[in-house]
């Protein structure tokens, strides 16, 4: 029954043989009654419908959902997963990061207390790069029209999708900073909750300045810089993306030399 599930995880993957075992254990060892996953697989061919299989088996149908067809893009396939979750609250975790032991019961209890449960949910999360814990990051949401907080532990009640709708795929990168920032527009609450909730694998250098673009055309778009600003901030940014091509060019070079 619906009305049974209070927390619905959705997890978007594609070929990710490597590391969704984790990610999976991650959701599915968490003490917590009344869950429900939702796995939106975008084709995989690597063996990683195989793996999620393998779990699958051990759950009921009607609470372990998986999915697997061609999308267009990461948030066209998060959308999907929105669409079939029942949970009073929602959350999205990627395919190699994972979630920290007791996360779904620090996040039901906060939602429990609160009064206005039409709200986001979040907390802090450990940043890892290359296997090693790079930094541990805890943004508050009154920054947000500054900085993005941490998608990955963020739990977002299915009446907020419902009144403001879901991820923008427009935005390749950062639909997710885009979505936070229209329900802090909208009035929507956010409560913070000061522990670790998730873990997140840091990509390479390249991802990061791409989703640098994204973002600064979100904060525009939401009014946050002024065209000069804004004009500025991406003069900025293409300078800083010439420089690191420049990089590059030159330690080829300098290798072939060689």
């Amino acid at each position: 029954m619906a009305e049974d599930i209070n927390i619905s995880i959705i997890t978007v993957c594609f070929n990710s043989a490597q590391t969704i075992a984790k990610t999976l254990e991650s959701v599915l060892s968490q003490d917590f009654d009344g869950l429900e996953y939702v796995i939106v697989d975008g084709g995989s061919t690597d063996g990683t419908l195989e793996i999620i299989d393998r779990y699958k088996s051990r759950y009921a149908e009607s609470t372990f959902k998986v999915i697997s067809e061609p999308d267009e893009g990461i948030y066209d396939a998060m959308n999907k997963g929105i669409s079939l979750a029942r949970g009073k609250l929602i959350g999205i975790i990627n395919s190699d990061d994972w979630y920290e032991p007791e996360c779904f019961n620090r996040v039901w209890n906060e939602y429990q207390a609160s009064g206005n449960k039409d709200a986001v949910f979040y907390g802090a999360m450990n940043i890892y790069r290359n296997g090693k814990l790079e930094e541990i990051i805890y943004s508050s949401h009154e920054f947000l029209r500054e900085k993005m907080i941490a998608h990955p532990t963020c739990f977002v009640a299915k009446s907020v999708y419902e009144t403001i709708g879901v991820f923008d795929c427009r935005y390749k990168l950062a639909a997710d900073y885009d979505f936070l920032l229209r329900a802090y527009d909208n009035k929507v609450r956010f409560v913070g909750i000061k522990h670790i909730l998730a873990n997140f694998t840091r990509g390479g250098a390249s991802a990061s300045r791409k989703l640098e673009k994204d973002e600064r055309k979100i904060q525009y778009r939401h009014g946050i810089h002024s065209r000069t600003e804004h004009v500025l901030r991406m003069g900025i940014y293409y300078v800083k993306e010439s420089m690191f091509y420049i990089k590059v060019l030159i330690r080829k070079i300098t290798k072939t030399e060689k």
